[in-house]
């Protein structure tokens, strides 16, 4: 119970702290004398602001509330729409006399855009790693930018791989890969057209057995037993060629390129 002196009185009263049962907040004069009061005749009882709901953004706050620093805070027009132990300050928030005018959180920004499907990103665009970026398989990338895995990327350490239409654009070593040069480490051919064995055929620079069953096959080399399609012909084929992971490097995941039927490291990534 707080007692105040005869002049604080005589001033408080034309608020009415002296009358019966009376509830006043002070907002003006010495700091030691604001405040919100609860008086019974010329005693009074302070009243502390109420417990605030923390709160990070407005949804955080009940209806009628906005966030602020110090928590979810009343609005108000008018001293008789706050909660005891507060009143209507001059920004239209419920405040305590003795507490500093908050101010009110700003909202977080929206996160970035970030793609899951190809289809999200539109005409000519895929979506890799929650990126939509362009494609490069039709046409070439822009000059700041470099064709990896199907898809136009920024050039690292500002240098981009030499743009091409064809091997013969490249430097020594180099081919023409989806319209850039890049290091050639392709197999090299191993078998001239029609100098196989009798029975084989020369295929992509390997001689290939053609084959009618997984049986044929497997008598002539168990590691080259299944007969499957290859190119409009029946031919003898590793597992790996049957049960291929990939076939293109867009196949394959982000740094991967496709190498023999598998997604493997990219060799530009090495």
């Amino acid at each position: 119970m707080r007692r105040f002196g005869i002049l604080f009185i005589a001033l408080f009263g034309v608020a009415g702290c002296n009358d019966d049962a009376r509830y006043v907040c002070i907002t003006e004069g010495p700091l030691d004398e604001r405040g919100c009061f609860l008086c019974q005749g010329n005693e009074c009882d302070p009243q502390p602001a109420p417990d605030r709901t923390t709160c990070l953004v407005e949804t955080d706050c009940a209806l009628g509330e906005v966030c602020t620093t110090i928590g979810c805070v009343a609005e108000c027009q008018g001293p008789h729409e706050c909660p005891i132990g507060t009143t209507c300050a001059d920004n239209g928030l419920c405040l305590n006399p003795l507490e500093e005018e908050p101010e009110e959180t700003e909202e977080p920004e929206p996160p970035p855009f970030r793609c899951q499907f190809n289809f999200e990103c539109g005409d000519s665009r895929i979506c890799i790693d929650g990126d939509c970026l362009s494609t490069c398989l039709d046409a070439p990338c822009p000059d700041n930018q470099q064709c990896i895995d199907g898809a136009c990327r920024p050039c690292t350490d500002q240098s981009c791989l030499t743009s091409c239409a064809e091997d013969a654009d490249c430097a020594e070593h180099e081919y023409c890969s989806s319209f850039q040069c890049i290091l050639d480490t392709r197999p090299e051919q191993f078998c001239p057209e029609n100098e196989c064995q009798p029975g084989r055929i020369c295929l992509r620079g390997q001689c290939r057995t053609p084959c009618e069953s997984d049986d044929q096959c497997a008598r002539i080399d168990a590691t080259i037993r299944f007969c499957a399609p290859v190119e409009g012909q029946n031919l003898c084929v590793r597992s790996s060629e049957v049960l291929a992971e990939c076939q293109l490097n867009i196949d394959c995941g982000l740094g991967e390129e496709c190498v023999d039927g598998a997604c493997s490291p990219s060799s530009a990534t090495l």
